[in-house]
């Protein structure tokens, strides 16, 4: 066994890791936001809900859901929320 099939064998592991850690990330994300929905759904809510959450690289993601619509975004600023925010009610 030569140091480079090793050091081959330890980014393959490397990226299968990342590869699942990647799947389970988003996976937690939908579970959570199915979660808000359906908790929206049972109380009757009619209001928006908005947060955030860091994706992979640590960058801030918006979340914003509208029940009464059930529409929902992933945006990439408070300026986009803003002005998905502005859509909704000057539509």
């Amino acid at each position: 066994m030569t140091v480079e099939s090793v050091t081959c064998r330890c980014l393959q592991n490397i990226h299968v890791a990342m590869k699942n850690f990647h799947v389970l990330f988003w996976l937690g994300i939908m579970l959570k936001n199915l979660y808000r929905r359906w908790l929206g759904v049972l109380s009757g809510s009619s209001e928006l809900e908005v947060w955030h959450s860091l994706d992979r690289f640590g960058k801030i993601r918006w979340h914003v859901y509208d029940f009464s619509s059930g529409r929902s975004a992933y945006l990439n600023s408070e300026a986009e929320v803003r002005r998905w925010l502005d859509e909704r009610y000057y539509q």
